[in-house]
């Protein structure tokens, strides 16, 4: 089985490998498969030391395991403590009362939305946040929905069948390059759509990203738009929520609603067979505590400082447990070339091996071979 495992049947097994969408290999090409024979007590010993140092590599691969646990663990509590509030408490104490409390902020926004609105017909309050069962927020903040705080809007729809009147070929985001916490952008695909409305769904920067629809934990991820690729857009299974002013920090809603905001997805989403799916409306009344202005700016600043060292923290592990892996190859390389443990002169030969090998298998009763029927 250690055999099996090490490089070199591994290679053979890659290079004789078969077929498309999953590559197989043939009994036979596996029958044929070189294996090279020690002394069968040399196996054993062989066998030992391999297990005695596996089990020392599996003590560490363990700890660093439960390292990236805590990790993970303690990304999870700052995250927290910043949306509660406790992760800038001391910064509060120093700064005292704020010039424009995070109620004073909701105002101001809410003032702006009415002023500067260009829509048809009468203009329409958005929808306030259920603040039943949310916690209460330090003095200063205020709970606020994300259509209070932005404009959401969905993007547009790939539909080959339908050729645009005045079209126009550009790069568009998939719910595959939002994800939480970053963006991918590895594979970016173009979309030819009506002019008209590639200019109403082209993203700028501040833009935050939430996908609408897929598996149904992955409902309302996403993060903040940079303008890593202009002009781009984004089609209808990721919303992207405008902040109504551009002083607000597009990285403290992403950062609560990728932290916190999986209960009330998962409350408000819709399931089909396969799909996931979460209404634009629905989305609008995602809860969102508010601080003022420069604690955003502050609470952002602190918990990227932490991701940092987290991420830093989790590709030393990852690059550890990487190691571990290649020593694992390295110990087996050696044993396999009769360099792990010593040789006995006084073992059975392991030609004597594979001649009582061979004689049990000749001397074994042949086995009738059968039909199956179709």
């Amino acid at each position: 089985m250690y055999q099996i495992e090490s490089s070199r049947p591994q290679g053979y097994l890659r290079d004789n490998a078969k077929g498309t969408a999953q590559k197989g290999v043939y009994l036979r090409t596996l029958a044929a498969m070189p294996v090279d024979l020690p002394p069968l007590a040399e196996q054993e010993r062989i066998v030992e030391k391999i297990e005695t140092l596996f089990a020392e590599i599996d003590k560490g691969e363990e700890a660093l395991r439960a390292v990236r646990k805590l990790l993970a663990r303690y990304r999870q509590s700052v995250l927290k403590a910043a949306v509660t509030g406790a992760l800038t408490a001391d910064w509060r104490a120093a700064n005292g009362q704020p010039a424009e409390t995070g109620q004073d902020l909701l105002t101001r926004i809410l003032k702006h939305r009415r002023v500067t609105w260009q829509g048809r017909g009468r203009y329409v309050e958005p929808v306030e946040p259920d603040t039943r069962d949310l916690p209460e927020l330090p003095d200063g903040w205020v709970w606020a929905s994300l259509a209070q705080l932005t404009h959401i809007k969905g993007g547009v729809t790939v539909d080959k069948k339908h050729e645009p009147n005045d079209p126009v070929t550009l790069p568009y985001l998939r719910v595959a390059n939002v994800q939480n916490g970053y963006l991918d952008l590895t594979e970016i695909k173009d979309i030819t759509v009506e002019r008209d409305r590639a200019e109403q769904c082209r993203l700028k920067p501040g833009d935050i990203l939430m996908n609408e629809g897929g598996d149904r934990d992955k409902l309302g991820r996403g993060w903040v738009w940079s303008g890593e690729l202009d002009p781009c857009i984004h089609q209808n299974h990721v919303f992207r929520a405008r902040p109504v002013l551009t002083e607000l920090n597009s990285r403290f809603i992403s950062y609560y609603a990728n932290a916190f905001g999986q209960p009330f997805f998962m409350t408000k989403g819709k399931q089909s067979v396969n799909l996931a799916s979460i209404s634009l409306t629905a989305i609008s009344g995602l809860p969102i505590p508010l601080p003022p202005i420069d604690e955003q700016n502050e609470l952002v600043a602190r918990i990227e400082e932490v991701i940092d060292q987290i991420v830093h923290g989790t590709e030393a592990c990852s690059m550890e447990l990487a190691r571990s892996a290649a020593l694992r190859q390295s110990i087996l390389r050696q044993a396999f070339a009769g360099k792990l443990v010593p040789q006995d002169p006084a073992d059975e030969p392991a030609a004597d091996l594979l001649a009582r090998i061979r004689a049990s298998q000749a001397a074994a009763p042949k086995r009738a071979r059968t039909k199956v029927l179709a």
